[in-house]
């Protein structure tokens, strides 16, 4: 972050990812190798976040998915740090149960009670 003045971090696509213009049928089935998945954390200059949230709200514009998304749109060359696809945001119950799956496993990992 501080030579690139952000990081943003990602995961490499794992599933099959299309694209459908109608919600009904696949249109294009896109290459996995070129596609990442934005996680958390997203990192900035603030002076930079700052301003973009600023210049966004003046023009109305309050519908962005997430800081990275918002900075892209203003312009902003975004770099990227792999990170581990266990790192997952909790939103949902169903978010919370996978991370505590996760969690158990790593514990059981780490006392060497299972192999993988």
């Amino acid at each position: 972050m501080r030579k690139n003045r952000n990081a943003i971090t990602v995961c490499k696509a794992t599933e099959t990812i299309f694209v459908s213009k109608d919600q009904q049928s696949i249109y294009d089935v896109l290459d996995r190798s070129s596609i990442f998945y934005a996680k958390a954390p997203q990192t900035f200059i603030l002076k930079d976040i700052y301003s973009v949230h600023k210049a966004a709200l003046k023009c109305g514009d309050t519908n962005n998915i997430d800081s990275c998304t918002l900075m892209h749109k203003y312009g902003y060359k975004l770099n990227f740090v792999i990170g581990k696809s266990s790192n997952i945001k909790i939103t949902t119950y169903e978010d919370y149960f996978m991370y505590k799956a996760l969690y158990e496993l790593e514990k059981e990992l780490e006392k060497g009670e299972i192999n993988l």
